[in-house]
């Protein structure tokens, strides 16, 4: 058992040990079993012979020909990818040697967009890109984030439509994921003109008429866009839209400035009065007494003319006029005559003037008709009016004991105050007609 043992030992040493030799032996094989490159890279690689006779023909095969080629020991990467480059010994084929090939391609680090920050409606510019490395591919394709405000092609020309904004971006063809971008703002031409002019109306206007206007911008490509201001829109008013509205007689300038500031234009408006097409007076519908006033009232037609009137009379001795109110001042017939502003229309009043009338009578009393009263009393209301109406109005009033009673006059009215007890006497004597008297007797009792 123990010989078994030993033989069997001895055969693990032998087999051991040649296995360690053949490992360490030279072999059939490429320099490397691995080999990374990127796109355009070239590495020399040879076979290691090992015991191959250097008279052998050696075979060599790529595995992918678009994605490396081999001549004279050299690899070159043609395109990104994995393959193989296998070679053999011609005369025993077995005997072959293999490397595993990768090709990538180079990070590109970064893409920048080269051109303007702005242009023009209509105007075209043509951008180029930069790569880091720089010897990469710079083939790019671009776009543009609105179309409607500018289109790019595919070389990179950019073209104005409208005013705007628009992001255009440029996208590596080398590596889809590096992306530039860049605002680009396309703006109007400057305004070198701007017009106004009437849609409908005329520069004079009549008061409460509207109109409007409107304006126009040179060149074609300028802003559209204005605003529009007044002068004194007390006078004239305008809205945001060129609409126009007379609110008072007077002049106004309407101004249009293009939305850039850079030009404006006025137009100087008239506001007139409408003309006058009727008028309507108030007539005299009481009997006239010399001293007596009339107001002028009067309404001219339309609403929107000059509501001012001319009065005028035949004769100057028999009436006079303070603004609106005629005082007539002597006995005659008044022919007064009414003129719009404008003298389009006009109206005649045929006044007839009395004398004034002579006092005939005195009505005085207390309002209520009483005449007896507690001492210290005041503001007992009293009536007085001279007989005829038209008749001079002027009296004086007297008290025969004013310890008794007095009388106070405050804003054309007449008041009764009592003080002590006794009887007093009021009369009211007419300064026209002095032997025109009439009176009450006042009775005043004391308090106890």
């Amino acid at each position: 058992m123990k010989k078994k043992a030993f033989l069997l030992l001895l055969f693990l040493v032998v087999f051991l040990t040649g296995c360690a030799n053949t490992k360490t032996k030279d072999v059939f094989r490429f320099e490397a079993h691995e080999v990374d490159l990127i796109v355009g890279e070239t590495r020399e690689i040879k076979v290691i012979l090992g015991s191959v006779s250097p008279k052998e023909e050696i075979v060599y095969v790529v595995g992918n020909s678009s994605i490396i080629s081999y001549q004279e020991n050299i690899l070159t990467a043609l395109s990104v990818g994995t393959t193989k480059l296998t070679a053999y010994v011609k005369s025993e084929p077995l005997t072959r040697a293999v490397v595993n090939i990768t090709v990538g391609k180079e990070s590109l680090s970064s893409l920048k967009i080269n051109g303007v920050n702005s242009i023009l409606i209509g105007e075209s510019v043509t951008f180029t890109t930069e790569v880091t490395p720089s010897h990469l591919e710079n083939n790019v394709i671009w776009k543009s984030s609105d179309t409607k405000v500018a289109t790019i092609d595919a070389n990179g020309k950019l073209t104005g439509n409208k005013a705007g904004t628009t992001t255009i971006s440029a996208t590596s063809q080398y590596d889809r994921t590096i992306v530039a971008i860049k605002t680009v703002e396309v703006k109007y031409h400057d305004a070198n003109k701007i017009e106004i002019e009437f849609t409908s109306g005329k520069e004079t206007m009549v008061l409460s008429e509207t109109a409007k206007v409107k304006a126009t911008i040179s060149p074609a490509l300028a802003n559209p866009n204005y605003t529009w201001t007044t002068s004194d829109a007390k006078t004239v008013s305008v809205d945001k839209d060129g609409n126009l509205t007379a609110v008072a007689v007077g002049n106004a300038t309407i101004t249009a400035t293009s939305a850039d500031g850079l030009v404006s234009d006025t137009v100087d408006i008239t506001v007139t009065w409408a003309e006058s097409t009727g008028l309507t007076v108030k007539e005299v519908t009481t009997e006239i007494y010399v001293g007596d006033t009339f107001k002028i009232e009067a309404t001219v037609e339309p609403a929107n003319a000059n509501q001012e009137v001319e009065v005028s009379f035949n004769n100057e001795l028999l009436a006079k006029l303070e603004k609106d109110t005629i005082t007539f001042l002597a006995e005659g017939t008044l022919e007064v005559t009414i003129k719009t502003a404008d003298g389009k229309v006009e109206k005649k009043l045929t006044i007839v003037i009395k004398p004034i009338p002579a006092p005939t009578d005195i009505e005085f009393k207390t309002t209520d008709g009483e005449t007896v009263f507690d001492e210290k009393q005041s503001n007992i209301a009293l009536t007085i009016e001279i007989k005829p109406e038209h008749a001079l109005q002027e009296f004086e009033i007297t008290s025969s004991d004013e310890n008794v009673a007095t009388v106070t006059e405050r804003g054309g009215k007449y008041f009764l105050n009592t003080k002590n007890p006794g009887t007093a006497t009021i009369t009211v004597t007419s300064k026209v007609n002095p032997e025109l008297k009439k009176s009450i007797t006042i009775t005043v009792n004391a308090i106890e």
